[in-house]
């Protein structure tokens, strides 16, 4: 991309931060407000999570479109205003659910929707991944993951196993939810869940999230009338098998990694700003995951049921 200019907003300033400043002549602001009244075409929230709705408003309040990262948010607070205001301005926004760009999960969509598995009945899902290995050049202990304040925790982090379960099942109708903080991980957000969902139409789905396992693991399982899916994230593979007991699998194109993911959704938000194309999640996909998500921590707080 030529001829781009890219304004930094954020509130704090890291080691790591200042020689990204220093190596891209980034314009960088601690104010957001004078970084707006510079007139952006457009905004890419990717602060902590806990001050994604106070960006994202301020923004379209300036008519600003933006792609936010997911979660949407870690309450429910300014949600409504929030897509009152982009109603009213008709703006482009764009879900940071990178996860839908990923092959495998586009190939399980199109054998569940062409029917070869029947029925959709149940989805698994399981999701493990070492919190003080993510971002090797950081303390964990410091990073928003780690902190219930900013937005931290398994549920809100890993709510793309959320995501996927709404966009094969249909919308969830109650949430069922144990999660706390059971390790000795330094952090004070939980680090492992178990959420059963009930969806639309009677079908179910379960997803384990946890900071834990040193292995990465990453499986979608989804049950149908004639067969099952699975699609190993990790492994890099789908796999069909129908209950006649014939069976498929495809694996992810030659020179595939997960920076393509992020290359290919900027290029689609390119399109939707250009009015070339349709967001692939769009701020009511992710305020659905949102309330899900909250509903799964409630649930686990009060012991209860929470129906949505």
């Amino acid at each position: 991309m030529e001829d781009v200019e890219v304004l930094w907003y954020r509130s704090g300033k890291g080691r790591s931060e200042q020689a990204f400043d220093d190596t891209y002549g980034m314009r960088v602001f601690e104010n957001l407000d004078q970084a707006v009244a510079d007139k952006p075409d457009f905004g890419i929230i990717a602060n902590p999570t806990s001050l994604h709705v106070k960006t994202a408003l301020c923004l379209a309040k300036a008519g600003i479109p933006f792609l936010i990262e997911k979660p949407v948010s870690d309450r429910l607070e300014g949600l409504d205003e929030l897509r009152k205001t982009v109603s009213a301005k008709n703006l482009p926004v764009m879900i940071g659910f990178q996860l839908r760009q990923h092959p495998g999960y586009k190939q399980l969509l199109h054998l569940i929707r062409s029917g070869q598995i029947g029925d959709p009945m149940s989805l698994q899902g399981h999701v493990g991944q070492y919190l003080p290995a993510w971002r090797p050049d950081e303390d964990y202990r410091q990073s928003y993951s780690a902190s219930k304040d900013m937005g931290g925790g398994v549920i809100l982090d890993l709510c793309h196993e959320i995501d996927v379960a709404i966009s094969i099942l249909g919308q969830v109708v109650q949430v069922c939810c144990l999660c706390d903080h059971y390790s000795e991980l330094e952090i004070d957000s939980e680090d492992m869940a178990d959420i059963i969902m009930e969806h639309q139409g009677r079908r179910l789905s379960h997803l384990h999230l946890n900071y834990l396992e040193r292995d990465y693991y990453w499986v979608t399982r989804v049950m149908g009338t004639l067969g099952t899916v699975v699609w190993d994230y990790g492994r890099g593979y789908v796999e069909l098998t129908r209950f006649d007991g014939t069976t498929e699998r495809w694996s992810d194109p030659d020179g595939f990694d997960r920076d393509c993911l992020f290359r290919d959704q900027l290029r689609q938000w390119l399109g939707v700003l250009d009015g070339a194309a349709q967001p692939e999640a769009n701020l009511e996909n992710g305020i659905d995951v949102t309330r899900v998500a909250l509903a799964a921590k409630c649930s686990s707080q009060e012991r209860r049921h929470v129906e949505l």
